[in-house]
């Protein structure tokens, strides 16, 4: 029989000697997120994605602001945002609906979670985003709103050239299968 091999858990918080089997968060950090795809009630492969207005408040909406918000300009998003301190992925969903989307009763199921680590660009090392995805229907009839977008429209993710795509959505929508993988 051979060893059982050694697991290292993620624990939320920063101490002086974390002790075997605990890992420290990432050097340039952690992120948990929550993102709808939101598909056409009758074109499933049809995605919601917006185009961010740099005049909204998106530092409140969704924590872009400065440059990584300079760099979402013209580019296509899901909507998305990071969960607030003590915010439950489901609660996130609810509210991104309400704030991005005008649609506070907008109905899903459970999420399906991905984790992704890598190391940024210019980061200070190793990264780890957790995923919180939230797949919907749009509701039938119902309009759909630019605020606070410049464009929100139903899009086929397939033709949009990856640099299309803002802080890695497209990722977003190959971990959902809406994109075929590279």
């Amino acid at each position: 029989m051979t060893a059982p091999e050694a697991r290292v858990f993620a624990r939320w918080r920063r101490e002086p000697d974390p002790g075997p089997g605990f890992a420290q968060i990432p050097e340039d950090g952690a992120c948990l997120s929550a993102f709808l795809l939101v598909t056409e009630p009758h074109e499933p492969r049809r995605v919601l994605l917006g185009q961010v207005d740099p005049s909204a408040d998106w530092g409140r909406l969704g924590g872009l602001e400065g440059d990584r918000l300079s760099r979402a300009v013209g580019r296509w998003m899901l909507p998305s945002s990071h969960l607030l301190e003590y915010e439950g992925p489901s609660a996130a969903a609810r509210r991104i609906a309400d704030e991005q989307l005008g649609l506070a009763d907008l109905a899903f199921p459970e999420p399906h979670v991905v984790s992704d680590p890598y190391a940024r660009p210019g980061g200070a090392g190793s990264h780890w985003d957790l995923d919180c995805l939230f797949r919907a229907k749009w509701p039938e009839g119902a309009p759909v709103s630019a605020r606070p977008w410049n464009r929100l429209e139903f899009v086929d993710p397939g033709p949009v050239p990856r640099s299309g795509f803002a802080r890695s959505h497209d990722d977003i929508l190959r971990f959902a299968g809406l994109l075929a993988a590279e």
